[in-house]
């Protein structure tokens, strides 16, 4: 979702570069199926993030240890590698 989210969002600015935001509001990434947040991410932040299929970007607070580990965070997001499914995230990532 993500994706679209970012794709859409910087196809409909790309005609006034001077207008466009610097953050994209992406939803939260997080464990949470009825999670609906979301997330300021710089379009270079987010590239960095998810070049790697296992990492995520989330809301400060929304981590589960049980199934993830904090990367690294800034005041606006926490980047979560999910350590269940690796293979099948890596394996279904939308960029490979």
């Amino acid at each position: 979702m993500n994706e679209r989210i970012k794709e859409t969002t910087l196809r409909l600015e790309a005609s006034d570069l001077e207008q466009a935001p610097r953050y994209l509001e992406f939803l939260c990434e997080c464990a949470d199926p009825r999670c609906t947040d979301h997330v300021e991410v710089t379009p270079e932040e987010y590239e960095e993030i998810r070049s790697e299929p296992t990492q995520f970007v989330i809301r400060p607070g929304h981590e589960n240890g049980a199934i993830e580990d904090a990367v690294w965070s800034c005041e606006r997001f926490v980047v979560v590698e999910k350590e269940v499914a690796q293979d099948f995230l890596e394996a279904t990532d939308p960029r490979a």
